[in-house]
């Protein structure tokens, strides 16, 4: 009867001089189902698409009840049931809207003979089977031949994953295979499988594969069914060999993560106590399974408030714990662990030296080190944890998401020898330092450098080649240098911690960042104190003091400084003398005390014998308090010999800072003009040695010459310009250029 049916079918279209595909195009039925129905492998003609059929060929009323007749009879005749396997829909979804978008773009589309295959790719408990799942309900009435779904378990942590031909033989009996006429050799299976599925428009979940061989027996041969793969693994050989197309799954949003809380505990709950809940999600950071893990736990204990379970999540080393379910099978350490024994032995002992990175990501350069590898194999061993969906990627920089980086680091503790932690320690550390000394060489070419220790075995630092490079390195390395400075501490790596210091003050005193400077000497002087070398500790006091000062801090500055000096004076050392003074005029002229800075300046200068390059800076900060006690005179004399001895030795900064002071006595001395020109040429050379701090000075300053000349829009751009790098340093002179900016307003209505 089936055969029948799919003659008329034949005999029909042929009458009416119709391809395939233009019956195809006039009925809306697609060519692969009108092949299928002709030849007999589509054995289930839809009732609708008979009548889309019969409207095409323009069948008289007797004809088209004769052709319903035979589908009904090919219907009856057809021995494969409509499979419907999929587990229920997930309760309480929440966001994923860009990715159900990208799963439904790809639906429908038509590129020849091979099959949609989607693969869901992301860390354990990031939510790749929940998101498969809502968006096959969401969708069913666009499989009509039904929807096959397999658990493969490729990281399941009781049983063993499951082999492909056991799934096949599943799917051949829920497709009417009886038991017995399933071949046993899983190539047979597969092509009996391929047969059953073709044109048929059904949908396929394989759900939890380990890699692409997991998979690849149970890819139907044509165009009409549509795949979805979930894995922790890219698995790139389906792209490549089947062309599949990728959807890596990411955390849940801070917004997303909240509605799920919302959902699982109510919102009373979650309205109830705001502050818990927003340490909930620092802490679970956008981890679906962490997330329900917390929930249940709330739930569980509902007289308990969410303050205690945040309290418990909020410590690292017990964090892990706290995300545990009491089920063997459901619990964040439990999945991570066979991610982590899926690993070759060589990924896994990578893996585990990542957990001891100390900062928010790491280089490919700074990871090469820290692993004592050449930069092609950490490239390499990056790439399979990547795929692996254990670090993620953006450009060379490398980062995990925090609970892994900790259960990282539980492997690393677990797993690696403590000689083997030190010594992959002891070359990151090196790698930080030498970079940094390097950079800061080319960054600050007149300062004195220090020496360094010999540098670690496997460790290959990183080669800055000019001052905008090693400039990018600083700043894209600044959170993990401060990190891997604080580390350092911990393992007593006291010369380190000290030097990194050094290299670092400059930089972050440029950026602006003064607590992070002021944090940084407060680590040295903690070394300091351990390796008990008065020159070390009385540099580390001086600099933490000046460190201070710039932060404001007038009484802990003058402290440290005030200890310096009576360690440099123990020591005889004139040059230490000299520096501390510098560092006390710093602290008193940041107060506003100007008298009392030109002392100490004065007594820096007796202490420099000839035309130093230091005599020019000191020169130039006398001139510039003479300026604010109004002694213009004297102020300009100095300014004007401190430019000839900081031109003389090519100091780009020091001659920053000259301008920016004969800009301030121009425009206190009514020269608008000259000051303009001052401030113009210190703003071009604060911003090509990346002193966004000065820079601020200098915008601020511009625009009182601007409104000293009633030239207020010109004003207004440049205090606007001033306060946008505020804000992007959290500076915190805002307050007093919004109050310029207010005070414009009616200039310029």
């Amino acid at each position: 009867m089936g055969d029948h049916f799919g003659a008329e079918i034949r005999r029909l279209r042929l009458r009416a001089g119709l391809t395939q595909e233009a019956l195809a195009e006039r009925s809306g039925v697609s060519v692969s189902t009108i092949r299928g129905l002709e030849t007999g492998r589509r054995r289930n003609p839809q009732f609708a698409s008979v009548r889309q059929l019969s409207a095409a060929l323009d069948l008289e009323s007797a004809e088209v009840d004769e052709l319903l007749a035979a589908a009904a009879g090919a219907a009856e005749q057809s021995a494969i049931p409509i499979p419907r396997q999929l587990p229920a829909c997930p309760s309480g979804f929440v966001g994923r809207g860009d990715a159900l978008r990208l799963l439904d773009a790809r639906e429908g589309r038509v590129d020849g003979a091979a099959p949609d295959i989607r693969v869901i790719a992301g860390m354990a408990g990031v939510g790749k089977s929940w998101l498969a799942l809502r968006w096959a309900h969401q969708y069913l009435e666009r499989f009509p031949d039904g929807q096959l779904y397999v658990n493969l378990r490729g990281y399941d942590p009781v049983e063993l994953a499951l082999a492909p031909q056991t799934a096949l033989r599943g799917f051949l009996e829920s497709l009417g295979v009886p038991a017995r006429e399933i071949p046993y050799d899983e190539n047979a299976c597969a092509g009996l499988y391929r047969s059953l599925v073709a044109d048929r428009r059904l949908l396929i979940i394989l759900d939890n594969a380990r890699d692409t061989a997991h998979v690849t027996p149970l890819l139907p041969g044509g165009p009409a069914c549509t795949v979805l793969v979930t894995s922790r693994h890219r698995l790139a050989g389906l792209t490549v060999e089947n062309g599949a197309s990728a959807l890596p799954l990411d955390m849940l949003s801070r917004e997303e993560a909240r509605e799920l809380l919302a959902y699982r505990l109510g919102t009373c709950t979650v309205d109830a106590e705001p502050e818990a809940v927003e340490s909930l999600l620092d802490h679970c950071a956008g981890l679906p399974l962490a997330l329900g893990i917390a929930a249940a736990r709330a739930a569980g204990q509902p007289d308990r408030p969410l303050a205690a379970l945040a309290e418990e999540l909020s410590e690292a080393v017990s964090r892990l714990d706290a995300l545990e379910s009491g089920e063997p099978a459901i619990g964040l350490r439990v999945v991570l662990e066979t991610s982590y024994h899926a690993l070759d032995s060589g990924n896994a002992h990578a893996f585990a030296l990542l957990g001891l990175i100390p900062g928010p990501d790491i280089s490919l350069l700074a990871a090469a080190s820290l692993m004592a590898l050449s930069l092609a194999d950490a490239r390499v061993v990056l790439r399979c944890l990547e795929s692996a969906s254990l670090v993620s990627r953006h450009q060379d920089r490398y980062r995990m998401h925090d609970l892994i980086h900790l259960f990282a680091a539980e492997c690393g503790a677990q797993d690696l020898s403590e000689d083997a932690r030190k010594a992959a320690l002891h070359r990151l550390f090196g790698f930080y330092l030498y970079t940094a000394h390097a950079a800061a060489a080319l960054l600050h070419p007149h300062r004195a450098t220090v020496t360094l220790p010999s540098l670690p075995p496997g460790c290959v630092p990183d080669s800055p080649t000019d001052s905008p490079a090693a400039q990018a390195w600083m700043r894209a390395e600044r959170a993990c240098l401060i990190a891997a400075q604080a580390a350092a501490l911990t393992q007593c790596q006291h010369t380190v911690v000290w030097q990194l210091a050094w290299v670092l003050d400059p930089f972050l005193q440029r950026q602006g960042a003064c607590w992070e400077n002021v944090a940084s000497w407060q680590r040295a002087l903690a070394a300091a104190d351990q390796i008990a070398v008065p020159e070390i500790r009385g540099l580390a006091h001086q600099r933490a003091g000046q460190a201070l000062a710039y932060a404001g801090d007038h009484s802990a500055a003058v402290t440290e400084l005030t200890h310096a000096l009576a360690l440099f004076e123990q020591l005889e050392d004139i040059d230490g003398q000299m520096r501390t003074h510098r560092g006390l005029a710093i602290a008193w002229e940041q107060q506003g005390c100007y008298a009392e800075a030109l002392t100490h300046l004065e007594r820096a200068l007796s202490l420099i014998d000839d035309d130093t390059l230091t005599r020019g800076h000191v020169l130039n900060a006398m001139g510039w308090c003479q300026a604010h006690l109004g002694d213009f005179t004297r102020a300009q004399e100095h300014c004007t010999q401190a430019l000839a001895l900081v031109d003389r030795h090519d100091d780009h900064h020091g001659v920053a800072i000259v301008r920016d002071s004969l800009g301030y006595i121009a425009h206190r001395t009514g020269r608008h003009e000259v000051a303009l020109t001052h401030y113009r040429s210190a703003l071009g050379l604060f911003r090509g040695v990346g002193d966004s701090r000065q820079e601020v000075a200098v915008l601020r300053d511009i625009g009182d010459v601007h409104e000293a000349l009633h030239e207020y829009e010109k004003a207004r751009r440049a205090w606007t310009k001033a306060l946008d790098l505020c804000r992007a340093q959290q500076r915190g002179a805002m307050a007093s250029l919004q109050q310029r900016l207010e005070a414009l307003t009616g200039h310029l209505d």
